[in-house]
């Protein structure tokens, strides 16, 4: 055998068997100070370890555990938050928002969180106590690492994909209960919305001049107006001023001076002179826009904001660029008295056998494009409501949806339904949204959104139908019309009702006890003529009060499945916590 290489001994060092000495002692005296037998202890791995030391209540302190207070109940990116402004909003925007706007509170590789209190952003909220929707600030945005996420679709065609933690408000026994995801089963009812009292927030003249300024857009004053901002830039130092709109001070002069100035130049004058947005938007005669070296023709702004948006809706409905398809004469009025209005005269063209078309102009095309995000091509496919449609007054919008309807909205007799075809599935989408405006619940099936029940009778009487054969079709229809199935039902429960009840079955309605005991499911309005008999005979009324108050509707699910969703948003409404 070789001789072993000799190993220098560093000086301190010790060898091996004086830190297996070394080792032991340490071992031995450890476990004896601990009571424990020091051969059991060499066998000892560290979670049997953790578990005797956990069984030692007197030496342990208190222990804190710090966490979002709503950890992992969270949703997905796309999800689709509303805002009482109007705003559709996914929850991935709303996050970026937040970004801009608040304080950032916490950054690590699990979350990230910005507080927003005070910072404006509302969202419609559940107040449990009462079924009341209401009005609630967010306080707090998460951004968080996700996972395993389960995909729940109701029977409206709405889809929601969430942690498997999160919680849905559900109705159970006739009462709203919390669920986790995780626990969902198909045919449970989840509390949805059925109104939601929206309050736009900005000024319609303001938010058109503020949307134009992003656009190569030209403003043509009136002279008198015209005339009066030349002297008040010279009077402020136009040098300055043009300094300020990084233009040069030759080309602010002479283009003021001609009573011509861009949207984005006037929307910065605003501010500089103080000036209010709404007087600048009076002082401008026309509008036109530069695709090329030349401007488009110029056309007026518009003041009848009711009739604009009609006019956005026929084109959404029956337009193909500048032009509308006159399948109807009754809209090819109301199509040339909206151009009229704007200073366009809508000219008729007939292409042989081909349908009649009315023809606008390039100019009216690129304002609904900067303003509805209107397609400037392959309009059907990807049409879709814009901020500025989503956060316009109730009036205008109706206005919007009645034209819509004329144009791809029917009454199918069979279905008992009014119904509107698009291939746009994100329009269908952003529809049944606004719908909700006016407390129609409407139900989504491939390319149709369909209104029947209460949801049919509503529409008619906040949007309706402009056309007077549609007008007398859903008339007749909704006069039959008792309730949908689908949104107009409140599950009784019998443990629930026979504990309040204190009278006979028969003496508040003959066919009573076929809801009481789970036959039937009645209808909203089954369930208020209930509700007035329980008040007759002095029997309680709170949970049906809760369950009838016009804001809620009680939809069922009917599929579950698992997704994947590496990132996930959570925002936080202090008080309702929904």
């Amino acid at each position: 055998q070789k001789p072993r290489a000799r190993v220098r001994k560093r000086r301190g060092s010790r060898t091996r068997t004086q830190n297996l000495v070394h080792a032991t002692r340490t071992l031995h005296l450890h476990t004896l100070s601990n009571g424990d037998d020091p051969l059991m202890a060499e066998k000892e791995t560290q979670i049997q370890k953790m578990k005797r030391l956990c069984d030692k209540r007197e030496g342990i302190r208190n222990i804190c555990t710090s966490a979002h207070i709503h950890h992992g109940k969270c949703v997905a990116p796309h999800t689709t938050l509303h805002l009482t402004d109007g705003t559709l909003i996914t929850a991935e925007q709303l996050h970026s928002q937040a970004q801009l706007i608040g304080t950032k509170v916490r950054d690590d590789e699990h979350e990230t969180v910005y507080d927003v209190t005070g910072k404006g952003i509302t969202v419609f909220s559940l107040n449990k106590e009462t079924g009341r929707i209401e009005k609630k600030e967010v306080s707090h945005s998460w951004k968080l690492a996700g996972g395993t996420a389960t995909k729940i679709k109701l029977r409206t065609g709405t889809e929601i994909t969430t942690t498997p933690e999160h919680k849905y408000i559900v109705l159970e026994d006739m009462d709203f209960k919390e669920k986790e995801s995780r626990e969902l089963k198909l045919h449970d009812r989840i509390v949805c919305a059925r109104k939601t009292e929206v309050e736009p927030s900005k000024n319609m003249k303001e938010e058109i001049l503020t949307i134009l300024s992003r656009h190569k857009c030209y403003a043509q004053l009136h002279p008198l107006k015209g005339k009066q901002l030349l002297a008040q830039v010279q009077q402020r130092g136009i040098t300055s001023i043009a300094q300020a709109l990084n233009t040069k001070k030759n080309s602010l002069y002479h283009g003021l001076w001609k009573n011509r100035c861009r949207t984005d130049h006037l929307l910065t004058l605003s501010q500089l002179l103080s000036l209010p947005l709404t007087t600048i938007y009076d002082s401008i005669n026309t509008i036109s826009f530069r695709t090329t070296t030349k401007n488009t023709k110029p056309i007026l702004l518009p003041n009848n904001f009711e009739q604009f948006f009609t006019l956005a809706g026929l084109l959404f409905g029956d337009g193909s660029g500048h032009k509308f398809i006159v399948g109807k004469e009754e809209l090819a009025q109301q199509f040339a008295n909206a151009c009229s209005s704007l200073g366009i005269r809508a000219v008729r063209r007939v292409n042989g056998p081909r349908t009649p078309e009315l023809h606008a102009n390039k100019t009216l095309h690129l304002l609904l494009h900067a303003l509805f995000e209107y397609p400037l091509k392959q309009k059907s496919h990807t049409i879709k409501a814009s901020p500025f449609l989503m956060q316009a007054p109730n009036s205008c919008v109706a206005s919007f949806l009645k034209a819509y309807f004329d144009c791809d909205g029917t009454i199918e007799t069979a279905r008992r339904a009014i119904s509107l075809t698009s291939v746009s599935k994100h329009m269908l989408k952003d529809v049944q949204s606004l719908l909700l405006r006016f407390g129609c619940v409407s139900i989504v099936q491939k390319d149709t959104l369909y209104l029947s029940g209460i949801s049919a009778q509503t529409f008619m009487k906040t949007v309706g139908f402009s056309m007077k054969e549609k007008i007398t079709r859903a008339t007749t229809l909704v006069e039959k019309t008792q309730g949908s199935i689908v949104a107009d039902t409140i599950p009784f429960s019998y443990k629930t009702l026979s504990n309040i009840r204190k009278v006979p079955m028969a003496s508040i309605s003959h066919h009573y006890y076929k809801y009481e005991q789970e036959i039937y499911t009645p209808t909203v309005g089954t369930v208020l003529a209930l509700k007035q008999q329980f008040s007759t005979q002095s029997q309680e009324t709170i949970l049906l009060d809760k369950l009838t108050t016009g804001d809620l509707a009680y939809i069922e699910v009917i599929g579950i499945e698992s997704a994947n969703e590496p990132i996930v948003y959570d925002f936080s409404v202090p008080e309702h916590k929904n």
